[in-house]
């Protein structure tokens, strides 16, 4: 807005990103910069400003003060003086470690040392107020006197020669020296032979008991403290240092029982606890390992725990698992890994990176149980959920699963599906004739050759009782799966033996196919071929019919068909 003296070309400048400005505004308070050099003048300046309020006291703008530290100005009045020969007078910023002002204008802008080249400039950056002497940064060693000045931040100092300062104490300690030199020799070589005979009767009284105490089985009693001087004060460190030998001594058997605890713990552990190097080489293993993996510990020492791989995991997977110890220092999960007598066992692992100090892995240390007979249980859980108990085929709820599957793969591929439902003829009237036993035994064996009829890829599921269904893949029409239609039926009425009786039932089936011109749901499917086996079963049994699905003027109909091949004419659009 406005500056004196008046320069024109100044009047309307910008000086909105410059730093004294932007400070007052953002703080609402004074600011003193540290030396800068002005962008017009070219010449070390400092730039003292103060907000400028309205009546309701926001700050609206500022006013700023720039001293030319290359002229004189107001700060001489401290740095001009002169403290002896050598003595000088300094301000200076930390902020930017730079002079002021000084006697000599042409260290002004000079930066100091930087950060841990001179200690003692470091303490007066960060604070320091005293005295001290130091080296300078031009080798001389100095007397430094401090003063922070806080509402600049800045701090002054006065630096003085040490060889100027101390010169009237070095002259009168030469003179002191040399006359009272001769006199202090007499002295001290009486108070020596006075002090001898004093302190050399105590120690040795000292020294005798020690050498009672070394030589006795007693345990190590505080010697007698009979005077409060020197002698006194080193027995009483030597009782000190009984009393932390002592204390040492506790705290070493509580670390050999602490450490004969954890051997117990490695050795009798029920999971297997192994460490390595950092290479992976095996350094110590515990009981339950040998136990387990059938190696003994001889065997396995300096190995690489390779040895125990079972070849059931890729090469990706040990691969992923020591780029998560790496990267995590730990791993845990779900291994196969192989005993000595070459059996393979399941075991759930955990490996943890033991680090030094530094950081650096110095250690593994991997635990590990044996989780083969929870495999087990968990395999035999999945074969009863998803399995029939009596023939081993899938149940209802593994036959949804892959029928929803097949209906996937045909609209993805254009593979056309068949969904034969299947009811046995005779099957009662097995079981009340010769037991359940004996149509438990009908139904293994008929379930067997109706599956060894179909082809690899296709599904015999019983859904219960003495129905089946059994699903098709890439079968167009009827003229297709014909064959296995019939091989299905031939299976099912082939006479099985039982004890001195032979069992015969014959079989009642339900076809239908899939995509269809409406679209339908794997339900809907089992449905018609239900329906379907009931129309087989109304014709005479031991034969198959195919359902038609809805007509385009709504009709529908289910084509009665049989085993040899009597009237095959449906098929799916």
């Amino acid at each position: 807005m406005a500056g004196t003296p008046m320069s024109a070309k100044r009047i309307g400048l910008n000086i909105k990103g410059r730093d004294y400005f932007k400070s007052v505004m953002a703080q609402g308070k004074y600011s003193i910069s540290p030396p800068l050099t002005g962008k017009k003048s070219q010449r070390p300046i400092v730039v003292m400003s103060v907000p400028v309020r309205d009546a309701q006291d926001r700050v609206i703008g500022a006013l700023a003060g720039i001293i030319d530290l290359g002229l004189p100005n107001f700060m001489d009045r401290l740095t001009d003086n002169r403290h002896g020969r050598t003595g000088e007078t300094f301000l200076v910023t930390p902020q930017t470690r730079t002079i002021v002002s000084t006697s000599d204008k042409k260290r002004v802008m000079e930066v100091l040392p930087a950060p841990g080249v001179s200690p003692s400039i470091d303490s007066f950056m960060a604070g320091y107020e005293g005295n001290t002497v130091t080296v300078n940064p031009h080798g001389m060693e100095v007397l430094v006197s401090v003063k922070q000045i806080p509402i600049a931040g800045w701090y002054a100092s006065v630096i003085l020669a040490s060889e100027e300062t101390y010169a009237p104490i070095n002259e009168v300690r030469r003179t002191v020296i040399f006359i009272l030199t001769p006199l202090a020799g007499l002295l001290i070589a009486g108070l020596i032979w006075w002090m001898l005979r004093r302190q050399l009767a105590p120690l040795m009284e000292a020294t005798s008991t020690l050498t009672a105490l070394a030589t006795s089985n007693q345990p190590h009693a505080p010697l007698p403290i009979t005077r409060h001087d020197e002698v006194g004060a080193l027995i009483g460190g030597f009782n000190h240092l009984l009393d932390t030998l002592a204390q040492r001594q506790h705290a070493l058997q509580e670390s050999k029982e602490k450490l004969q605890l954890m051997a117990s713990v490695f050795t009798h552990a029920s999971e297997v606890i192994m460490i390595t190097a950092a290479d992976g080489s095996i350094i110590d293993t515990n009981e339950a390992f040998t136990r387990i993996t059938g190696y003994s510990r001889d065997e396995v020492r300096g190995k690489n725990p390779r040895l125990l791989n079972s070849g059931r995991q890729s090469a990706e997977f040990y691969l992923t698992m020591w780029m998560r110890l790496t990267t995590e220092g730990e791993w845990q999960g779900e291994i196969w890994n192989q005993r000595k007598n070459g059996e393979a066992y399941a075991a759930m692992l955990t490996i943890s990176a033991v680090r030094d100090e530094a950081g650096k892995v110095g250690h593994y240390v991997a635990l590990s149980s044996d989780i083969s007979q929870l495999k087990a249980h968990e395999q035999q859980l999945e074969q009863i959920a998803h399995f029939d108990a009596l023939t081993k085929l899938p149940n209802r709820r593994l036959l949804g699963d892959r029928m929803h599957q097949a209906l996937i793969q045909a609209q993805r591929r254009g593979q056309p599906l068949a969904l034969a439902f299947l009811d046995l003829d005779g099957f009662k009237a097995v079981n009340d004739q010769h037991g359940h036993d004996a149509g438990d035994h009908l139904l293994v064996e008929v379930a067997e050759r109706m599956k060894l009829a179909l082809r690899e890829g296709d599904t015999l599921a019983r859904l219960g009782g003495d129905e089946f269904v059994a699903v098709l893949l890439d079968v167009a029409d009827i003229e297709v799966c014909d064959p296995m239609l019939n091989r299905l039926l031939a299976a099912a009425a082939k006479p099985v033996p039982f004890g001195d009786a032979m069992l015969q039932v014959s079989a009642s089936m339900g076809v239908t196919f899939y995509p269809q011109v409406i679209d339908v749901e794997a339900d809907q499917l089992l449905r018609q071929a239900d329906q379907a086996m009931y129309r087989a079963k109304l014709t005479g049994k031991n034969r198959y019919q195919v359902f038609v699905p809805e007509l385009p003027d709504g009709a529908s109909s289910c084509e009665a068909d049989n085993h040899d091949h009597a009237a095959t004419e449906a098929q799916i659009s």
